[in-house]
């Protein structure tokens, strides 16, 4: 390990590091002051004593070459096989023909810009661009915290693209109970009802067996999901922690009566079914929908619908944010469609004095 002081044309005087690596390479880097010299023999050498792999290989990879590294790590990793393949379609689609031959030290911003701005030109929406840039976020991040391949994470928090929000049809309490009046003793009631009276997801529905229900205590134990890019069951739901929820009573008679001609071990099964099909369920779903005139809806929306059923009972945002098991208030706030109808109600009550004139405006509908 040494530094040597070289004379170059371009830059003047610079100061090379030289040190054999681990793997039996020599490693040769050049800093145009000798303390930034110094500086890195002085990691080099910790990092060697510290039993650490010293080598010069990432000086020389691609980002192909690293992404396929990376993606064959990634096999150790929680992510989904569905994910998986999304990340691998992304580089292959997108990163791959812009900056796949570019050294991994050498990107920066400008390069992940490209990558983006060339999704755009290919029409892609902000929601796909967005998913472009985390499947970059997290490769080169780890590349800093994992690999160590990287001193920076080139993808910048500036580069995020913005996607605007948009609120999920979801239908009111009178749109609701004609839902529920309209699809009374037909197929698919159940999944309905659970995704109304409970706000399940329709993975979590088509997983739920009769072993999770315990109708004694009236309580339903969510324990997994169905995930159908993959096409197979998982042993935990979205949010990877088992979780109860109390089961309304309305909900609660109908599982009574229902278990009773229930001939499969999963709840929401139509006849014929070995567990509930989705797209035979959505396609009535949205059938029921024109049928009953209420707002065309999905099987997600009948969980939005469910947080205007919670709401109007009286639960709060963190109420709703247990009921739907999400990680954070922000996931929830999407749920939540009063435009501060509950809030222009308890104003009506905040009283002190009891002093108010009989003409004090109440307000019927919240003013947006």
């Amino acid at each position: 390990m040494a530094i040597y002081k070289r004379i170059s044309k371009r830059s003047g005087w610079t100061y090379q590091v030289k040190v054999k690596g681990s793997d039996g390479r020599w490693i040769t880097e050049t800093f145009g002051a000798r303390i930034d010299a110094e500086k890195r023999e002085a990691e080099i050498r910790i990092q060697k004593l510290s039993g650490g792999f010293v080598t010069n290989l990432s000086r020389q990879l691609t980002v192909e070459q690293y992404f396929e590294e990376w993606y064959r790590e990634g096999n150790n990793g929680n992510a989904s096989q569905g994910w998986r393949r999304t990340q691998r379609q992304i580089f292959r689609d997108y990163i791959g023909p812009n900056i796949g031959s570019t050294k991994l030290r050498e990107v920066n911003p400008a390069h992940v810009g490209r990558v983006i701005a060339y999704a755009a030109e290919l029409g892609r929406g902000p929601s796909q661009r967005l998913h472009i840039y985390n499947v970059m976020h997290k490769m080169f991040g780890d590349g800093v915290e994992l690999y160590e391949v990287l001193t920076r994470n080139p993808v910048i928090k500036r580069l995020r693209p913005k996607v605007p929000s948009k609120e999920s049809p979801y239908l009111e309490i009178d749109g609701l109970i004609k839902l529920l009046n309209h699809v009374e003793g037909k197929p698919y009631q159940t999944a309905i009802w659970l995704q109304t009276f409970a706000g399940l997801r329709a993975g979590e529905v088509q997983y739920l067996r009769w072993e999770h229900v315990d109708l004694k205590n009236g309580i339903l134990h969510i324990r997994g999901t169905f995930l159908r890019r993959e096409n197979r069951f998982q042993d935990h739901p979205k949010g990877k922690k088992w979780h109860r929820i109390k089961m309304p009573p309305e909900l609660w008679e109908h599982l009574q009566r229902h278990r009773l001609r229930s001939a499969t071990e999963y709840v929401a099964a139509e006849a014929g079914e070995r567990f509930l099909e989705y797209f035979g369920y959505l396609v009535t779903l949205q059938r029921y929908c024109r049928e009953a005139e209420v707002t065309m809806i999905s099987t997600h929306g009948l969980r939005h619908s469910s947080s205007e059923l919670y709401m109007a009972a009286g639960a709060s945002r963190d109420d709703l944010r247990l009921l739907f098991a999400h990680s954070c208030s922000s996931v929830t706030d999407r749920y939540v469609h009063d435009k501060g109808r509950r809030l222009d109600k308890v104003a009506d009550n905040v009283l002190l004095f009891s002093r108010v004139s009989q003409e004090f405006p109440k307000i019927e509908k919240s003013v947006v």
